[in-house]
């Protein structure tokens, strides 16, 4: 159905809670369709987090993303630590530059997450990387107090994957070059542009 008759008698509110309880769900397979439909049904529920009409006022989204960072935070299984990572990029998309309440925090997860390999195909490093890409694009008026900490989380990486590359396949070693080097990239060119506002 389209949001329209979700939206009639209260559906997608019905929608939302039943889902919502699987937040704390430790089954990997069912993570990985449980944000997409969350996500789906938070689209019609309320406008997107970065529209004027919220300005400071928090939404369902943040609360649900609060959820999320928790559970990854203390998450030490390698199945589910890749279901949730899989899943960050697109919050972080749907959120913008909103994502800022929750920067600290999202931060510190995506270091923590960059530290531990899950070789052979390194999925929950590679989804990482995809996250931390897009955080710099919607968060960057933070990013340069933080810059220093994701270089090094980065350049940590690198040594990583150089010294674990026999155990990786070779898919996944050139992908994780190739992310980290978009992420370098990026923070060279915030940081090249913020140079030039300054001066």
């Amino acid at each position: 159905m389209n949001s329209a008759e979700l939206q009639w008698y209260g559906r997608a509110d019905v929608l939302f809670e039943a889902t919502q309880r699987h937040l704390y769900t430790s089954e990997a397979c069912l993570v990985r369709v449980l944000h997409p439909c969350l996500l789906s049904i938070l689209k019609v529920l309320e406008p997107p987090p970065t529209k004027p009409r919220f300005g400071r006022k928090t939404t369902k989204c943040d609360s649900v993303f609060q959820i999320m960072l928790t559970s990854m935070e203390f998450e030490s299984k390698i199945a589910m630590r890749r279901a949730c990572a899989s899943q960050l990029r697109d919050y972080i998309e749907h959120m913008g530059i909103t994502i800022l309440r929750h920067f600290k925090r999202l931060l510190r997860v995506i270091v923590s997450y960059l530290e531990v390999s899950d070789y052979p195909d390194e999925e929950a490093r590679l989804a990482i990387l995809d996250a931390l890409n897009t955080a710099i694009l919607y968060a960057w008026p933070r990013i340069p107090q933080h810059s220093s900490m994701i270089l090094k989380s980065l350049l940590k990486l690198l040594v990583d994957a150089t010294d674990s590359a026999p155990y990786l396949t070779t898919q996944a070693y050139q992908q994780l070059k190739e992310k980290t080097a978009e992420c370098f990239l990026l923070l060279g060119l915030l940081e090249a542009s913020l140079s030039r506002k300054r001066s």
